[in-house]
């Protein structure tokens, strides 16, 4: 089992004791139970959360441990919510949602994202048990009135369609599905839900109402709880206070790890290992080609081992990430408890095969790459040189020295747009007037040594000339 998976675990597991606990210890609670809600759910696979129902008369109090919320939600977060018995809607309702019928001027934090520890566990939910049981009369008085509880409904429902525009409900009567209308409440709750691990929610935790006004003023469609909290921070601009202690701000905590940046000096750590050995292993293929399919040539001019490069960089970006664990224990000890926590709640065990996959379709690809390029030459045989400037030619055709003009030494050349471009090369000019710049293919230094003598043993003049002639036509 991989280690990340372990502390997930381990924190689902403290989770369902603590609610087992709190519901042994308070008396008026009935019964609890422990769901657990998965992606799949037909094969149990992608845990998304887990719910610890506490049963009370008239009214169910859900501790909700989310693992993953999606794209948009949180991670490894602690909230609450509630369902009342008698209600027809069968509609969950966060604690901000009950905040905006019972305590109008309570606006403290009720929901915990990014919990990397038990002890972090454990103080979140004391804290949301406490919150609760501090308001548990005026909850069993909405689970019990119909009346009252008419605008706990009323404001969702109002909260629903101005974020979609439009009266869903009064669709859903004209032919909609219902279950496109579960997935459109689904879908809102998500948004709200991912509000409270936004960076407008943590300024205002920290009492920085300005910033916080700032970001909330920018978004669309706030719910009632979110307007109430703007005019709040408005109000109180000159006299803010930080709405939560600092040991309770598991948010807070998750951007200072964030903000670390372990991952990426990880990353770039493992690249720079992986460097070397990917780089051997290129350079090695890039060689063995060249040897076993050009070993009796007299010589082969190709692509020089730099094109190993690329390749080189995204192998070892790439499984670099596998790595990230082991480099966060090796080269940042007094911090890698935070890193590998944090780690192990952002990402799952599919990052890992993901990048594993991912490695091998890069090795691949860059061996075929490689492969191809070093077939992109001009190959020097006894009896003529092959053309195989073309990436994709298997043999070329094979062009006899008797057909070699000559070789021109050139100073510059002039480019498509009729400028003058300095820089010594060689060009091998066909009595058809079609030309090979060697400077394509290898440097001047290696063309004296290599080519040259074998053109020179043919017979073959080479001449000096400042600019080659229109009238040839070199390939590209």
């Amino acid at each position: 089992m991989f280690m990340e998976d372990t502390l997930l675990q381990r924190l689902i597991g403290h989770f369902s004791k603590l609610v087992e606990k709190y519901t042994i210890s308070n008396e008026n609670a009935v019964c609890c139970d422990i769901k657990k809600i998965y992606k799949n759910e037909l094969r149990k696979k992608g845990l998304m959360f887990v719910s610890g129902n506490v049963h009370f008369k008239g009214f169910t109090f859900k501790c909700v441990y989310i693992i993953n919320g999606g794209p948009m939600g949180g991670r490894s977060e602690l909230e609450c919510r509630f369902a009342f018995d008698e209600a027809p809607e069968k509609l969950e309702y966060s604690f901000y949602d009950i905040l905006n019928v019972i305590d109008q001027q309570d606006f403290k934090s009720y929901s915990f994202p990014y919990i990397l520890s038990e002890k972090e566990m454990s103080a979140a939910f004391k804290y949301l048990c406490d919150g609760f049981d501090r308001y548990y009369e005026k909850i069993c008085t909405l689970s019990l009135d119909k009346v009252k509880r008419r605008p706990l409904l009323s404001n969702l429902l109002n909260d629903i369609n101005e974020y979609y525009g439009q009266n869903i409900f009064e669709s859903k009567s004209k032919g909609t599905e219902n279950v496109s209308l579960a997935f459109k409440i689904s879908w809102f709750c998500n948004v709200v839900y991912s509000r409270f691990c936004s960076d407008a929610y943590l300024n205002y935790l920290e009492g920085d109402y300005k910033r916080a006004i700032k970001k909330y003023s920018r978004i669309k469609h706030l719910t009632l709880y979110e307007k109430r909290l703007l005019a709040f921070m408005k109000d109180n601009i000159g006299s803010a206070c930080r709405a939560i202690d600092d040991e309770l701000n598991s948010m807070k905590k998750a951007r200072t790890v964030r903000k670390s940046r372990g991952e990426p000096l990880a990353i770039i750590i493992g690249t720079l290992l992986l460097l070397p050995a990917f780089g051997a292993l290129y350079i090695a293929l890039y060689f063995l080609f060249l040897h076993f399919a050009y070993f009796d040539a007299l010589y082969v001019a190709c692509p020089s081992p730099i094109i190993a490069v690329l390749p080189c960089l995204l192998s070892s970006f790439s499984l670099s990430y596998v790595f990230r664990r082991s480099i966060y224990k090796t080269f940042f000890r007094k911090k890698a408890q935070n890193l590998l926590s944090f780690d192990s709640i952002i990402n799952g065990k599919w990052v890992n095969r993901f990048f594993l996959v991912l490695t091998d379709i890069i090795v691949v690809v860059s061996t075929l790459l490689i492969m191809f390029t070093v077939n992109c030459n001009l190959t020097f045989r006894e009896n003529g040189f092959a053309d195989k400037s073309d990436i994709l030619s298997i043999s070329g055709p094979l062009i006899s020295y008797d057909e070699v003009e000559a070789v021109y030494h050139v100073n510059a050349r002039i480019n498509d747009f009729g400028n003058r471009v300095e820089g010594q090369s060689y060009v091998i000019v066909l009595k058809d007037g079609t030309g090979y710049d060697l400077f394509n293919y290898t440097s001047v230094d290696i063309t004296r040594e290599e080519i040259l003598p074998i053109l020179e043993r043919e017979n073959i003049e080479i001449k000096n000339i400042d600019v080659l002639p229109e009238k040839i036509s070199v390939q590209s």
